[in-house]
This record gives C-alpha cells, sequence and structure tokens, in this order.
C-alpha cells in the first residue's frame, strides 16, 4: 500500500510576522526620503520668500533715496514721512512714486503685484504675502534715518526683513 503523504506540511511561504516586518521595513525606506524632501521644498520657500522680501526693503529705501536726490530742499524731504509715522513708497497707476501712510496693524501695508509697476502698494492687481512700509527718524536737522521693513507670514510663523539707512542733506 502506498502511503500519501501531507503536503500541505512541506509547504513553507510567509508568516503575518514576515510580512509586517517586511512591510514596516519598507515603509522606513520610503518615508526617509519623503521627510527629506518635505524639508528641502520648505526651505527653498522660505528662502525664496525671504529673498524676495530682501529686494522690496531694498526697492523702499531707493525708492526714498530718489526723491531725497531729486528734491532740492531736505526739509521738503524730511516732511515726506512725519518722523515716527508708519509711511510707504511705492510705484502707483501712472508709473511714478507715490508715497502715503499705512498701519501695519490694521493690514493697510500691503503689497500687490502688478505686471505694469511690478510690486506696489496700491490694490491694483494681485495680492501677495508680503506687507512693506517704512519710517523716519530725525536724527538731526540734516540727518534721517530710515527703515524699511518688510513682514510676512510662513503659516502661522512671522517673518521680518528690516533695512536701514541714514541720509544726510548733500547741499552742507
Amino acid at each position: 500500500m502506498k502511503q500519501i503523504s501531507n503536503r500541505k506540511n512541506n509547504v513553507r511561504g510567509f508568516t503575518i510576522v514576515e510580512t509586517l516586518v517586511a512591510i514596516t521595513i519598507l515603509m522606513i525606506a520610503i518615508a526617509g526620503p519623503l521627510v527629506a524632501a518635505n524639508r528641502s521644498l520648505t526651505a527653498a520657500l522660505y528662502a525664496k520668500n525671504q529673498a524676495i522680501a530682501s529686494f522690496l526693503a531694498m526697492e523702499e529705501i531707493e525708492l526714498i533715496r530718489s526723491y531725497k536726490d531729486n528734491t532740492s530742499n531736505f526739509s521738503t524731504f524730511k516732511n515726506l514721512c512725519t518722523s515716527g509715522s508708519y509711511c510707504y513708497a511705492s510705484w502707483d497707476n501712472s508709473g511714478s512714486i507715490g508715497y502715503g501712510q499705512c498701519n501695519p496693524i490694521a493690514n493697510s501695508c500691503k503689497i500687490y503685484f502688478n505686471n505694469s509697476y511690478g510690486y506696489t502698494n496700491l490694490a491694483v492687481s494681485t495680492n501677495t504675502i508680503f506687507n512693506r512700509y517704512y519710517i523716519f527718524n530725525e536724527i538731526s536737522s540734516n540727518e534721517v534715518k530710515v527703515t524699511a521693513f518688510v513682514y510676512w507670514n510662513e503659516g502661522k510663523i512671522p517673518s521680518e526683513v528690516r533695512i536701514t539707512s541714514y541720509m544726510t542733506d548733500a547741499s552742507l
């Protein structure tokens, strides 16, 4: 008589524990590079926004300096913005430089982007995440300190760039 053996006992395969261990190892191997890529993308976006904010602050200082250089009277230049007030200088609808006051607390120092004029305080085009203003502080009768501020939020984290320039009366 021929003996029939049970083949089920001879078949080898993965147990549920081995399968779970393999899936866990695979998930760790996939998750690491995804986390690194996400952090790299976040850092690149922050660096981009910080570069734009730096350029916006420099532009604000240059717009004010341009006004000073084209104004023959230094006291007229000093009256551009009351000492300690929040003011802005940006391109207006006619393509020339416009000046005014804003309030960062009321969010009225917002920066917009227009294809014709670039970044401006006038709500003429696309809203951006940036806010910009400057403050005049009179040092003496022939010198002012101008500080340009650009601030924005990266999610819930506030960020800010400040540039300070001292401007003097060139006629002295």
